[in-house]
């Protein structure tokens, strides 16, 4: 027999949507986890701001609670563009 380990099943992120996100809620104030500070009233991260490692160091921390949600998609470059400037007004 041998003795090979097999490999730790790989939680990914799901692809595309860039709305998808996971709101972190710790069971202790200040708890810190893959490389975040979570307050009291948790952190929503983008799981595009994400790397999977940290994702599943998350997902798999007991003193965390991790629940999927969607947030607004960010804002464009060509929205910002479309949108008309403000005047300045002088006196």
């Amino acid at each position: 027999m041998s003795n090979q380990k097999k490999p730790a099943q790989q939680k990914s992120k799901p692809a595309g949507a860039s709305n998808q996100a996971v709101k972190v809620i710790p069971k202790r104030a200040g708890f810190r986890r893959a490389g975040f500070a979570f307050p009291e009233e948790g952190l929503t991260i983008r799981l595009s701001e994400l790397t999977d490692k940290q994702l599943d160091q998350l997902e798999t921390e007991p003193m965390l609670v991790v629940i999927p949600v969607e947030v607004e998609a960010p804002a464009t470059a060509d929205a910002d563009a479309a949108k008309p400037a403000e005047e300045s007004i002088s006196e």
